[in-house]
C-alpha cells in the first residue's frame, strides 16, 4: 500500500512538473473587444444589478480568509451572457454607477468588479468553487489561468477533487483547457486595462491575493484534473489544427487563382464561392460531438488565425472589404445550412457602379478584382 502511494505521488509530481514545463513556453492569450461591445455587455450588467437588489439576492462569501459578495441570478435572466460564459461571470465597470433602488444605494466606481453566480444551476455544495474563481479574476485583473488555478487548488484544499471533476467534466469540460492556456479573461477593453491596472486595490484585496498565490503554491494541481486537462487539451488541440490548415489552404487557393485566371476578368463572387465552400468542409469534418469540450480562446485565436492567412492576399490588393464569420458556433450552424460565412463590404464607389450596371441590364463589374490579379502577377 505504501509503495503504491510513493509511485502515484511520483506520478503526480512528473505530470505537474510536466504541466509546469509546458505552460512557461505558452503565450498569453487575449480576446479583444470593441468598447462600445463592452458598454453594451455593461447595460446588460446593469439590469442584473438591479435585479439582485429588487430581489436582495446578494450572497457573502467569507471563508478561508477570503471575503467578497456576489449576487445570485436566475438563469433565465442572465442567460445571454451564461450561454457564453457559463453559470458565473464578472464585470469591470468602466462607466462606474450609483443608484437608489428601493431605499438602498448600490454604488459601482470606474474599475470595481461586480460579481455573479446562477446557483440554480449548480450543486449547493459546489458553489463556492464558482465563486471563487469569479474572485480569483478580480483579484488578477483579469487572469483566468490564475483564476481556474486557485478554483481548482482550493478545491484541492477542500477534499472536494472528484466530486467536483466528475461535475465540471458533465458541465463545462473547457474549464480543463483553461487550465491549459494562459488566458485573460474576461475581455476587457484597452481603454479599460490601464485604469484597472494603476487603479489602487483596498488593503483587503491585497492580503487576498497573497493568500490565493500561496493555495497555488501549496496545494499542487490534483492529477485527476490534469488526466481530464490532457484529453481536452488535445481535443481543443486537433480542431484548432484543422482550423489553422485550412487558412493555410484558402491562402494557397486563393493564390493559385489568381494566377491561372490572370488574363481573365471574373468577379469577387468567385473568390467567395471558394472560401465558403473550403470553410464549410473544414467544419463539417471537424467531428465535434460537444462544443462545451473545447476552449473558447483558443479557437478564437484559431479562427483569426486562418482570417489572417487566408484572406491575406484579398485584403492585400483589393479594396472590397472581406471577412469571415466569428462566431464559432454560428459558422458551424451556418456550414450544415450552406450559409454565407462570407461578409464583404464593398466601397460607396463600387456599389454605385453595380447599381449603374445592373439598371442597363448589363451584368455586375468584373474589374472589381482587376487590380488584385494584376497586382498579384506583378509581385
Amino acid at each position: 500500500m505504501q509503495m503504491r502511494q510513493r509511485m502515484e505521488s511520483r506520478l503526480e509530481q512528473k505530470m505537474t512538473l510536466k504541466h509546469e514545463q509546458k505552460m512557461s513556453m505558452k503565450a498569453t492569450i487575449r480576446s479583444s473587444m470593441t468598447l462600445k461591445q463592452y458598454l453594451e455587455q455593461e447595460d446588460f450588467i446593469k439590469s442584473l444589478i438591479k435585479y439582485v437588489d429588487k430581489n436582495n439576492s446578494w450572497s457573502q462569501f467569507n471563508q478561508d480568509g477570503f471575503d467578497f459578495t456576489y449576487g445570485v441570478v436566475p438563469y433565465e435572466l442572465a442567460k445571454p451572457i451564461a450561454k457564453e460564459y457559463g453559470y458565473a461571470f464578472s464585470h469591470c465597470m468602466y462607466k462606474g454607477w450609483d443608484a437608489l433602488l428601493f431605499g438602498k444605494k448600490y454604488a459601482l466606481a470606474q474599475g470595481d468588479w461586480v460579481k455573479f453566480v446562477v446557483e440554480e444551476k449548480i450543486p449547493k455544495d459546489l458553489v463556492k468553487y464558482y465563486a471563487i474563481h469569479e474572485r480569483g479574476e478580480e483579484l488578477s485583473l483579469g487572469n483566468h489561468y490564475f483564476a481556474s488555478q486557485l478554483e481548482f487548488t482550493y478545491c484541492n484544499k477542500n477534499k472536494d477533487v472528484r466530486n467536483y471533476v466528475d461535475h465540471i467534466e458533465e458541465t463545462y469540460p473547457s474549464k480543463f483547457v483553461d487550465l491549459e492556456e494562459k488566458i485573460l479573461f474576461p475581455i476587457i477593453p484597452e481603454e479599460l486595462l490601464e485604469i484597472i491596472a494603476n487603479k489602487e486595490q483596498s488593503q483587503q484585496k491585497k492580503v487576498e491575493l497573497e493568500l490565493a498565490k500561496k493555495i497555488i503554491e501549496q496545494k499542487p494541481m490534483p492529477r485527476e484534473v490534469i488526466r481530464k486537462m490532457n484529453v481536452y487539451s488535445a481535443l481543443t488541440e486537433r480542431v484548432c489544427g484543422l482550423i489553422e490548415k485550412c487558412g493555410t489552404k484558402l491562402q494557397v487557393g486563393i493564390g493559385q487563382m489568381m494566377y491561372e485566371n490572370r488574363d481573365k476578368d471574373y468577379s469577387v463572387q468567385d473568390v467567395i464561392d471558394y472560401i465558403n465552400k473550403e470553410v464549410r468542409n473544414t467544419m463539417k469534418n471537424l467531428n465535434v460531438i460537444d462544443l462545451k469540450a473545447l476552449s473558447r480562446p483558443r479557437i478564437y485565436q484559431s479562427l483569426q488565425t486562418m482570417s489572417e492567412i487566408g484572406l491575406q492576399e484579398v485584403r492585400k490588393n483589393i479594396q472590397t472589404h472581406i471577412s469571415l464569420e466569428e462566431n464559432f458556433v454560428k459558422m458551424i450552424q451556418k456550414s450544415k445550412l450552406g450559409q454565407d460565412l462570407v461578409n464583404v463590404e464593398y466601397t460607396p464607389e463600387q456599389t454605385a457602379r453595380m447599381k449603374y450596371r445592373n439598371r442597363q441590364d448589363i451584368e455586375p463589374d468584373t474589374e472589381i478584382l482587376s487590380g488584385f490579379v494584376n497586382a498579384y502577377v506583378v509581385n
